[in-house]
């Protein structure tokens, strides 16, 4: 099941973020474009480069840790995680600790591949993992208009011109009047 839902975790039940409820299934489909993201983001950005390496050595961090042992503020800790947790490198997780008879709400940031070291060394192409992480997206929804299935993902460097086609000729998607569904269980099956 892929969900992406809206989560209330401010004291006063306002939205303040999203979440991406990820399967062991998805996990499997997202591992090699998260894997592969790290590396692009790393090479592409300096300060991207610093935080990731900093995960890589520190482990799963809390914000304040990272503010502290980076010798950042907020503002420019929030725009350097902004992107990279857009593209999958990195995870944050919301943590409530018990503080006396209240409690302390603060958030941990993760690089996926420690969030989910298990599910590498797949080796699979980027491109063909969004492909295959699109038709479970469209399996999900049931029905998507194909004009809009390229803005369901963040990675349009991996989207190609005849990504939808390409699975509909494969009998994974089939197109109807403007939309896009799963081909019938059958004909995945027959693959």
């Amino acid at each position: 099941m892929l969900v992406l839902t809206a989560v209330a975790d401010r004291h006063d039940g306002r939205m303040a973020g999203k979440s991406l409820l990820v399967t062991d299934e998805v996990a499997r489909l997202l591992d090699p474009i998260c894997r592969a993201e790290i590396e692009r983001m790393r090479a592409a950005d300096r300060g991207w480069r610093r935080l990731l390496d900093h995960l890589a050595a520190a482990g799963p961090s809390g914000i304040d840790d990272l503010r502290t042992e980076l010798g950042l503020k907020r503002q420019e800790l929030n725009s350097l995680r902004a992107p990279l947790e857009r593209c999958g490198t990195v995870i944050s997780r919301s943590l409530h600790v018990t503080a006396g008879e209240g409690y302390r709400h603060f958030s941990e940031l993760t690089r996926w591949d420690q969030a989910y070291p298990e599910v590498g060394g797949t080796g699979a192409d980027p491109g063909r993992a969004l492909a295959h992480l699109l038709a479970a997206g469209v399996r999900a929804s049931v029905v998507a208009p194909e004009r809009e299935l390229r803005r369901w993902f963040s990675w349009q460097w991996y989207w190609t011109d005849t990504l939808v086609g390409d699975l509909v000729r494969e009998g994974l998607l089939r197109r109807v009047d403007g939309n896009v569904v799963a081909a019938a269980q059958e004909a995945r099956d027959q693959r």
